[in-house]
């Protein structure tokens, strides 16, 4: 949807696609998908035309940091958690309790994605998002 808008000269029909209220702190764009999260600490994932796909809960205050990798997506909030999702799933491989508010959240995010690419975190913890 989007890099269709961008490559026919910006021309799109605008719609909401996000199903409840709030504000947009980050939206992530790749080729599979488009994921939006919000001060309501809610995660929308969308495929790559704007269909709903998953909505990601359990952070408990506004998501204000994403990172995502594939199929997998690394965010944090102001409830000072760091969670690592499957976005296929909505399983929550991770979660980092208390990592010391939203730029600690920030650094850890994006050491977690070097580090994850030698050693993928859920190979040592896979549960289902509580």
């Amino acid at each position: 949807m989007v890099e269709t808008a961008w490559r026919s000269g910006g021309k799109t029909i605008a719609r909401q696609i996000t199903p409840d209220q709030g504000v947009v702190t980050s939206l992530h764009l790749t080729p599979d998908y488009i994921v939006i999260a919000l001060d309501n600490a809610r995660i929308h994932v969308f495929d790559a035309d704007g269909q709903s796909l998953k909505t990601l809960t359990g952070h408990v205050m506004g998501v204000w940091a994403m990172v995502p990798w594939g199929k997998t997506l690394v965010s944090g909030g102001c409830d000072r958690d760091v969670r690592v999702w499957d976005m296929e799933t909505g399983y929550v491989h991770i979660i980092v309790a208390g990592s010391g508010g939203g730029a600690a959240a920030y650094v850890l995010i994006i050491l977690g994605f070097q580090r994850m690419q030698e050693h993928p975190p859920w190979s040592y913890v896979d549960r289902p998002m509580p």
